[in-house]
């Protein structure tokens, strides 16, 4: 009898196949339309990390007022929630700019006038700019006030593989030769129900549950008498402000509705001192049993004033500031001596000066993990796993300095160093100048501090096409291992690796082939399934140095963990074996991971299998082109069969066992398919 089932290699094709189909990740979307408060917008959709859709409505600069966030939806357990504007005292949405002054003006970008552009239009990555080229910044009353023009510009970043938009600021004021600023940044401001309330109400919606933000140290309000967050913040809430912290973040929860909304800063405060505490004799305290600090003493204008009353509140406003202290930012508040800055502080910690730029993540998520490890925890923990990863290149140049913000150039008044080399905090990029349009880069990670989806940018990139493009010594598939956009005006290739750096990650564009992670000395590493079993097997060529093998395990190819160790052999020619036990039903994905006596680790290639032997069987019966097939927990599934060109030619309930004939079918190759709320798989069979 003829064997039916096909080759490992071959059912490992077509499953790679079908999988990626099934999870090419769609293009940016941006079109021109208008908002849900009749005001003329773009409109983006995008795909994040879990491929789901969201979509964020802004509102556009205009000769009649600002451009803003005026709704952001996801998806929370397969239902969009619908985030927007609240209209609390004319905040329509989030990321306004707003300034205050040393005389006590409060400015903002409500009306003034600007234009909307759209510098960066690509396949998976896309900008939008918000240009305010006669921003004003007034000093009232008082004498010596006076009127400064400081041009403003605000972009937002979009990017498929990434949950959150970037919202980047500039404000230039070296132009300004005479009168004081003495100004703040309190950008991005706004109000926004991001608890997914659909009342019209400014002042409704889920109670404020509590708030917690960082700067040299994470402020949390507590349940009283606990180190526990708070669920209901009042004026009689305690407070820690007791951990170490290095990413500057601002972030409140809501009480009922599992919702959270944050602004974190794509640097930490040692390279961007942002936001330290005008009461700093409080940092690395604490007081459990409360009562709260006062508005004027918490790090950012999280509205404190607004939430804080003795039974909590429901205002949603949530800002952003430069180096924070009283409100304004300076200590001579009221006070009308010269300064001519945006940054003055009584810490001493920055320098003044009239350039202000830096940027910050628009998280909206939920909160389950709480204040360290919810959304905007998570967002926090990837910015400092960034600061602590290295970026090297053997074709190309990684980048050491660039401009300080949007709308800037690499004149030696605008460059700043990156921290860590290549790295970008205006969009939280990678950055590599190409060499003929190629670059091979590696991202190395810190132990146990993984990167995901990490976007590269290669400068001076002139080809029309991104040509070829591998990933961990594998060829890459676009749209599925990665996002690119080429932008033809700037000479820029976008690179978005759907991977995560755990700890390295090889990226290589149109080099001649494609190459290991690191140059291990493997000739071969081949795996196949063996009733349910996962057999692993590899050689080693001319003899290497190395301690041990680790063996990972991924069920997604990004995330990777250690499910066994194998001492290494020297000799030339030593073959190994590993059996993994316990895969999981569906795609499994290994890779070996090779440490030497200094501790310096080189990974292999990554390979997959499919494990539904123990779950999905097809075997040929004595009657000719009769098959049984089984299944061991069919649910509501279903059985398809479809001809060679996709064309189905039947479709089932799935059961535990069932027989299918082909005998009323033309002779040739036949697919069966069946679905399940566990797995969807496809294996060929052959009508003689």
């Amino acid at each position: 009898m003829k064997n039916l089932y096909p080759t490992s290699l071959s059912l490992v094709f077509l499953m790679c196949l079908q999988c990626h189909l099934l999870n090419a990740q769609s293009p940016v979307s941006v079109t021109a339309g208008t908002s849900d408060n009749g005001l003329p917008a773009h409109i983006y959709t995008w795909t994040d990390a879990a491929n789901l859709t969201r979509t964020a409505t802004l509102v556009d600069q205009r000769p009649g007022g600002a451009g803003y966030l005026r709704t952001l939806v996801y998806k929370v357990n397969g239902v969009d929630r619908i985030c927007r504007g609240t209209g609390a005292n004319g905040h329509q949405g989030d990321g306004y700019l707003q300034n205050h002054t040393i005389y006590g003006g409060d400015n903002s970008s409500h009306g003034t006038a600007g234009t909307t552009s759209l510098p960066l239009q690509g396949r998976h990555h896309s900008i939008i700019d918000f240009y305010m080229p006669n921003y004003t910044i007034t000093s009232p009353g008082g004498s010596g006030g006076t009127n400064a023009t400081v041009p403003s510009r605000v972009q937002w970043f979009f990017a498929t593989g990434r949950d959150y938009p970037i919202f980047s600021m500039t404000q230039d004021a070296r132009l300004v030769t005479a009168g004081n600023i003495g100004g703040d940044s309190r950008s991005p401001y706004g109000d926004f129900h991001y608890d997914g309330n659909t009342n019209s109400g400014a002042y409704s919606g889920d109670i404020i549950g509590g708030s917690s933000w960082g700067d040299t140290h994470k402020w949390v309000s507590v349940v009283n008498g606990t180190t526990n967050e708070s669920t209901t913040i009042t004026t009689n809430s305690g407070w820690r402000y007791d951990e170490v912290n290095t990413i500057p973040y601002a972030m409140q929860w809501t009480k009922n509705v599992n919702a959270e909304m944050g602004h974190v800063c794509t640097q930490p405060m040692t390279v961007k001192d942002m936001g330290r505490n005008g009461s700093p004799q409080l940092a690395n305290t604490q007081q459990l049993n409360g009562p709260m600090i006062g508005d004027e003493q918490w790090c950012y204008q999280i509205l404190a004033y607004g939430i804080l009353s003795n039974t909590g509140g429901v205002t949603k406003r949530l800002t952003w500031g430069t180096n924070w202290g009283y409100p304004g930012g300076f200590d001579e508040w009221g006070s009308y001596s010269s300064k001519t800055d945006f940054t003055h502080h009584g810490d001493g910690a920055r320098t003044n000066g009239m350039l202000l730029a830096y940027s910050v993540w628009e998280v909206l998520g939920i909160h389950t993990g709480g204040y360290k490890a919810g959304s905007v925890g998570k967002m926090v923990t990837q910015m400092e796993n960034m600061q602590l990863a290295t970026l090297s290149s053997t074709i190309g140049t990684v980048k050491t300095s660039g401009p300080a913000g949007v709308g800037l150039t690499s004149s030696v008044a605008n460059n700043v160093p990156y921290i860590p080399m290549g790295y970008n905090q205006i969009f939280a990029t990678w950055e590599v100048d190409a060499s003929a349009n190629a670059a091979d880069i590696i991202l190395t990670a810190a132990a146990g501090k993984p990167i995901e989806s990490p976007i590269f940018v290669l400068n001076g990139y002139s080809a029309a096409t991104t040509g070829s493009i591998c990933i961990n010594g594998a060829a890459a598939v676009a749209d599925v291992d990665y996002f690119a956009t080429i932008d033809a005006s700037s000479q820029k290739l976008w690179v978005t690796v759907n991977r995560t750096a755990s700890p390295s990650l090889r990226l290589q564009v149109n080099t001649n082939t494609c190459q290991l992670l690191l140059p291990l000395d493997i000739t071969a590493f081949t795996g196949r399934e063996n009733d349910g079993k996962s057999l692993l097997h590899w050689e080693t060529g001319n003899g290497i140095t190395c301690t041990h093998f680790n063996i990972e395990r991924s069920n997604n190819g990004r995330n990777f963990q250690t499910i066994g160790s194998i001492d290494c052999n020297a000799a030339i020619g030593t073959a190994y074996s590993f059996t993994d036990e316990n895969p999981s039903i569906g795609a499994n994905y290994y890779r070996l991971q090779q440490v030497d006596a200094n501790g310096v680790i080189l990974y292999s290639k990554t390979i997959q299998l499919d494990m539904f032997t123990s779950a999905f069987k097809i075997t040929a019966l004595q009657e000719k082109n009769s098959f049984l097939v089984v299944c061991d927990k069919p649910g509501n599934g279903s059985l398809k069969i479809m001809d060679g060109a996709g064309k189905i030619m039947k479709q089932l309930p799935l059961q535990n066992q069932q027989t299918i004939n082909l005998d009323s079918y033309p002779a040739g190759l036949y697919y069966v398919t069946i679905n399940t709320n566990r797995f969807t798989v496809t294996k060929r069979i052959v009508r003689e």
